[in-house]
């Protein structure tokens, strides 16, 4: 049994062009999520549409010293308990509590959409 080439093609193009349309909707439900985020804590929404400043005002948003841990979440492996702090002391903020501030870590994905287009967000 031979498998002909433009069959494994076409195929191939098909499903490439479902992963593509899942991953463009899980960002734009990321950046929405963001934007609702940051308007509630009194920032400007647009700013989730700007790479690396979304983090920093993420930063602002969820700890006291913003440029410190932006700087940090930069390096390799520290990164990563910076990122849990920063997502923590953001759940916190948004009257949330611990254990969903480390799902948001793991998952943001889908955590932060959920905290932006939560009826309950609170506002600053």
């Amino acid at each position: 049994m031979e498998v002909e080439p433009i069959a494994c093609l076409s195929l191939l193009i098909q499903s490439t062009w479902y992963f593509q349309a899942f991953s463009i909707s899980i960002f734009i439900a990321l950046v929405f999520g963001l934007w609702r985020i940051f308007e509630s804590c009194k920032e400007h929404g647009w700013f989730s549409l700007i790479p690396f400043f979304n983090l920093y005002i993420l930063c602002k948003i969820s700890t006291s010293r913003p440029f410190f841990n932006f700087i940090f979440l930069l390096l390799p492996f520290v990164n990563l308990f910076f990122w849990f702090k920063i997502n923590i002391q953001l759940s916190h903020r948004l009257k949330r509590n611990t254990f969903l501030g480390v799902l948001t870590a793991l998952f943001p994905y889908f955590f932060y959409p959920l905290f932006g287009f939560r009826k309950s967000l609170v506002h600053f």
